[in-house]
């Protein structure tokens, strides 16, 4: 598969998932959906960059407001990690545009690392935990942008942070 049919095929994958999360925002009253590109970093390889990606709502529950989300961390040659997460979200307000947000919570993720031979593969699959930091600013209304800093922390696998920018929507 060529770049251009994987950026294609990607961004389909994504167009997708986000008519999924307006729809499923809209019957859960959600307040706000994003949708994140950026950078990721591995700590602990040699082939330390790939791009990544999120899509996330953010939810007022009972428990407070929430995060849930799907993470690509990216592929990094044989090995690729992706998982989703929920995170309490605790926001401050800096001026009536600016915002900063953080969360830590739970990370289900999956690895999937391609044998020697190419075509064979396997997947560990593992509870670990997603911390963040956010940086909104409202441009309307409705639409904001978002940068992210997030770190991965993994038990007995590598650790990676995520330079995230994004476009973001309100419900309300």
């Amino acid at each position: 598969m060529t770049r251009l049919e994987k950026l294609c095929s990607a961004a389909a994958f994504l167009a997708i998932v986000f008519v999924v999360l307006m729809i499923a925002g809209n019957l859960a009253q959600a307040d706000s959906l994003v949708i994140y590109g950026g950078r990721s970093v591995s700590n602990s390889i040699t082939d330390t960059k790939a791009t990544s990606w999120a899509v996330e709502q953010v939810t007022d529950t009972k428990l407070g407001k929430w995060e849930f989300g799907y993470l690509n961390e990216g592929h990094l040659g044989w090995d690729k990690r992706d998982g989703i997460y929920a995170l309490p979200r605790f926001t401050a307000l800096l001026t009536p545009n600016l915002s900063t947000t953080f969360g830590i919570g739970p990370y289900f993720s999956a690895t999937t690392v391609t044998q020697p031979d190419g075509v064979h593969y396997y997947d560990h699959y593992r509870w670990d935990v997603l911390g963040t930091a956010t940086i909104d600013y409202s441009l309307t209304t409705n639409y904001y942008i978002s940068a992210r800093w997030g770190h991965t922390m993994f038990t007995h696998n590598k650790d990676s942070d995520l330079f995230l920018f994004g476009l973001g929507y309100n419900f309300q």
